[in-house]
């Protein structure tokens, strides 16, 4: 430990920000003179003393065992903490500060008692682990705790969100994918569950939502089913290819046309040419009679 060097009662630090005395007294120089510090508690226990001053324009925050150290406890070995000797973080006398490195730090903790060893730790309030926590509770009973809470959260999340859905004007899929996060499942288990991607399963459940919502304004109008093929005497190479369910993609690519050049011949805009007609005659096995 190195002893205090009291040669000089006062000791500026920090590039001249403060002006530093052995009885333990701060300055704050500024623009408009110097000022006397008053230290606070600072950190989560407040157990640290600190004062402030604005540095780049911000206001930062400086410790005080640090300032005194910096003033007045030679660092030869350069370590970088200061440690109090007597374990009370707020006596700040200088005969209780020592430079020390972070290993140092955290023995000398051990061995004065401030850090519980599992000799002295105490059995966890919810299970009988040993913990040194000071609430008592052991990180696994904590991380335990958490999750059930997150859980709990998430199914009360799920509930007011699908719990009043409209089921009557859902589609089959739409029920069963709302009706699986009822159950708590999560996107990726009904997406396995029904064999469909996550996207599709949060498709399904957003639009069964939306539709519900619509159907409770008085606004939803469901979608008319698709009409089945109806025969239509005035076309009957459109009958035809329909009845026998051929697309539009394959007579062009049997004619060596486009698509839409056979959709205008089939429609009747454009006429087809003889060896297009024949050429359809030999692939349906009709005569031009029956086709045209």
């Amino acid at each position: 430990m190195g002893e205090p060097n009291l040669l000089r009662t006062v000791v500026t630090v920090q590039n001249g920000l403060f002006e530093v005395h052995a009885t333990g007294e701060i300055y704050r120089n500024t623009k408009h003179g110097r000022k006397k510090c008053k230290p606070f508690g600072i950190s989560r226990n407040k157990k640290y003393l600190a004062v402030t001053a604005y540095k780049d324009g911000k206001q930062r925050h400086y410790y005080v065992h640090r300032l005194l150290a910096e003033a007045f406890i030679p660092n030869p070995e350069n370590k970088p903490q200061v440690n109090h000797i007597d374990g009370n973080s707020r006596n700040n006398k200088l005969e209780n500060l020592e430079w020390v490195t972070a290993k140092e730090n955290v023995e000398h903790a051990y061995k004065i008692g401030l850090v519980p060893t599992l000799k002295t730790a105490k059995e966890c309030i919810t299970c009988t682990n040993k913990t040194m926590s000071k609430d008592g509770v052991c990180p696994e009973c904590k991380i335990n705790s958490k999750r059930i809470e997150n859980k709990i959260k998430r199914d009360l999340e799920i509930y007011n969100t699908v719990s009043d859905v409209e089921t009557s004007i859902l589609t089959d899929k739409e029920l069963r994918a709302v009706n699986l996060r009822l159950e708590s499942m999560t996107y990726e288990q009904i997406a396995k569950e029904m064999g469909v991607t996550r996207q599709r399963v949060e498709q399904l459940i957003k639009r069964g939502i939306e539709k519900s919502d619509a159907y409770k304004k008085g606004c939803y109008k469901p979608k008319s089913p698709k009409s089945r093929y109806n025969p239509v005497e005035k076309n009957k190479l459109w009958n035809l290819r329909k009845s026998m369910k051929i697309n539009q993609n394959e007579l062009a690519k049997l004619l060596q046309i486009t698509k839409a050049s056979y959709s205008k011949k089939e429609s009747g805009a454009n006429e087809f040419k003889l060896s297009e007609i024949k050429n359809l005659c030999e692939f349906f096995g009709k005569t031009f009679e029956d086709i045209f």
